[in-house]
């Protein structure tokens, strides 16, 4: 696991006693420490409703997992695997197995962008709950400030979930996390998760965000991502259920400032759409989901079968945070 460093300058400041014009830098300097103790005080909030929830086990009971299955019983023991290196196909990968799903939806991710791609994924994702899947998802805070309107109010949808990695206790001053608590807001979650129906996932170096899928008009990162099905797509859903129920995955529901309700949901889809539609998205993302699913036979047929396993770092070393339950 990647880690961020932050080093604060610290100046002396040395008070006289003698002559008028230095004392009230004293009673600065006092006034200043009170208030840091005041509002060092905030804590992530720990009673809180919340629920325990694993991956669906019947994968086999939907198309795309029957589709894979078809493959997996070829190579016992093995997993199938399928690099994606542009982010074009990676984006549309995403946003068509969105489409395809039948049952859930897992997303787990260090970054996820209010640019373009952010928005269109958001915008599949609440269709994909709107027809009755399941939607958990799971994302580090590390980029959500500002953001806790839109996460609770997609969260209002009865079938979604949000839940926040390791969050700050201070919404809307971050900062000062840093200065009272940089011990456990240092570490971050940088898993990139995307699994569907427990059947066929995406995992690798990419977030979600324009400059992750070649979008962004002036510099974009080149990642890579792999596509996985068969027995390793399982332990895949393990790991995110580990961090799921954790209790370092807080319900952004406890981290709201209110109870968001459907009003807030319905406003937080026109918002939306009015963003895509005014958005620069320069691919036909609808011709190009069209075409991928069209080929989907021979996407997996092009699989490569081997044996996999999953290489993760465990949340519970935040040492003198939040333990593992």
């Amino acid at each position: 696991m990647m880690t961020t460093s932050i080093t604060f300058d610290q100046s002396v400041t040395t008070v006289h006693l003698y002559g008028n014009n230095r004392i009230p830098r004293l009673g600065h300097t006092i006034t200043f420490l009170f208030v840091m103790l005041l509002i060092g005080c905030a804590s992530v909030p720990t009673d809180y409703p919340r629920t325990q929830s694993t991956a669906v086990t019947d994968y086999l009971n939907t198309s795309v997992g029957q589709l894979f299955e078809e493959a997996a019983v070829k190579h016992p023991g093995e997993s199938g695997f399928s690099i994606i290196t542009r982010g074009r196909r990676g984006f549309n990968a995403r946003i068509a197995m969105t489409e395809l799903a039948e049952k859930t939806l897992d997303l787990q991710y260090y970054v996820w962008e209010a640019d373009e791609t952010g928005w269109l994924l958001a915008e599949h994702v609440l269709k994909a709950a709107d027809r009755g899947v399941r939607v958990r998802i799971l994302v580090d805070d590390i980029t959500l400030a500002g953001r806790d309107t839109g996460a609770a109010s997609l969260d209002a949808h009865p079938n979604i979930e949000l839940r926040v990695f390791n969050p700050f206790a201070h919404r809307s001053a971050r900062a000062l996390d840093f200065a009272t608590d940089l011990g456990r807001v240092n570490h971050r979650m940088h898993n990139k998760i995307y699994v569907m129906d427990n059947a066929v996932a995406i995992i690798g170096g990419r977030n979600i965000g324009n400059h992750y899928f070649n979008v962004d008009a002036h510099a974009n990162f080149r990642d890579l991502d792999i596509a996985a099905a068969g027995p390793v797509v399982r332990e895949i859903s393990n790991v995110f259920d580990y961090f799921w129920n954790g209790d370092w995955a807080v319900p952004i529901a406890a981290l709201a400032d209110r109870t968001y309700t459907n009003e807030d949901l319905d406003a937080a889809r026109h918002d939306v759409r009015e963003l895509i539609a005014a958005g620069t998205y320069p691919h036909p993302l609808g011709q190009d989901i069209d075409t991928l699913r069209s080929e989907l036979l021979s996407i997996r047929d092009r699989f490569i079968w081997a044996p996999g396993q999953i290489v993760w770092d465990d949340p519970a070393a935040i040492e003198g945070g939040m333990q593992a339950s």
